[in-house]
């Protein structure tokens, strides 16, 4: 009997060890998942503004932690993470943040022994988004976080011929091929010290000067912006559509500075945005530019001063809405360097 009882204790230890592990990694991938939607840095904003709703009496679309009690199983939950998201240890009893994206937030954030029923779970997220169908159409939905940025500059690039690219390959064949895109643009990223906001399809977006720690420097940021939209168009250089035959992958790159509203919106997948005429315009400048060249608007030509004889050509382009705007088209050789 007292091999049996030994046997049983070691085969639910090990039993335990194996649930721990398993735990650990879908942790690890809801904090990852959650940090992919919104930036760390934002996290905190929204804690904030939905606190300051609250604190000022409008509580109608704001929960607080002790509503994740509905969550909770007594006996598969032992104990909720307080620390913050960037691991100071904050309290957080008084966080304040809409229903969905707070049961992620507290969920991510369970310690590795904590035993978190994912089935729970599940049914009170089903829950929370029939009530919110359920809701009466004549209310509306509070936005997680919004704020205006200045002076963002923002790079957008797209594929040229992706459409006819794509339809000469498989499905994997295409995610393969912008893989390895995107890898290459994630890389310069963190070498030039440019965010990466998000890809569309083929298009891929990112930015300098924005949610910035400390002293901001337009110039500074616009010039890491030039040199990373550089480095893009170089790095495509030996890139090929796997096409019969081979297709050499070229971008067009487009390039403004203004400034932005940033927020994020949605309750079921809360997504990181930016908004405003300036994304609008430097959209517009990538789709005006000419394969492997960078087509830069007015406002950045004027920011970052490095002088008209590193252009190609002046132009002017059309903006929806806006009409006629003066653009500048960088010379090659500035990309060669």
């Amino acid at each position: 009997l007292l091999v049996k009882d030994i046997a049983q204790s070691f085969g639910v230890h090990i039993y335990l060890k194996r649930l721990r592990k398993a735990q650990e990694q879908s942790h690890q991938t809801s904090r990852l998942l959650l940090t992919s939607m919104i930036p760390k840095t934002i996290l905190p904003k929204i804690e904030q503004h939905w606190k300051n709703l609250v604190e000022a009496g409008n509580e109608s679309f704001s929960c607080n932690s002790s509503e994740l009690s509905d969550v909770n199983d007594k006996d598969q939950i032992s104990e909720i993470n307080n620390n913050n998201v960037n691991d100071n240890n904050n309290n957080d009893e008084d966080n304040v943040i809409p229903q969905i994206p707070s049961i992620i937030s507290k969920a991510s954030r369970v310690q590795s022994h904590s035993r978190l029923s994912i089935g729970n779970l599940s049914k009170k997220l089903d829950n929370t988004r029939k009530e919110s169908i359920n809701m009466d159409n004549s209310e509306k939905s509070k936005v997680l976080y919004a704020e205006e940025q200045k002076g963002v500059s923002m790079i957008f690039t797209d594929m040229v011929g992706f459409s006819r690219i794509a339809q000469a390959l498989s499905p994997l064949q295409v995610m393969d091929m912008l893989q390895s895109l995107f890898d290459r643009f994630d890389k310069l990223c963190d070498l030039y010290g440019v965010k990466k906001l998000e890809t569309i399809g083929d298009a891929y977006i990112c930015c300098a000067g924005l949610l910035e720690e400390g002293e901001k420097n337009e110039k500074s940021d616009a010039l890491s912006c030039l040199s990373m939209a550089q480095a893009m168009v170089k790095a495509t250089e030996d890139l090929f559509a796997p096409t019969n035959p081979p297709e050499r992958i070229q971008i067009r790159v487009g390039i403004h500075v203004g400034d932005i509203y940033a927020g994020v919106l949605g309750q079921a997948i809360p997504k990181f945005s930016v908004y405003g005429n300036a994304v609008n315009i430097a959209a517009r400048m990538e789709q005006t530019s000419e394969p492997s060249k960078i087509h830069l608007s007015k406002e950045f030509h004027d920011l970052i001063a490095i002088g008209d004889e590193n252009y190609e050509k002046k132009s002017l382009t059309t903006i929806k809405n806006m009409g006629e705007i003066e653009t500048w088209v960088l010379k090659s050789e500035m990309i060669d360097r």
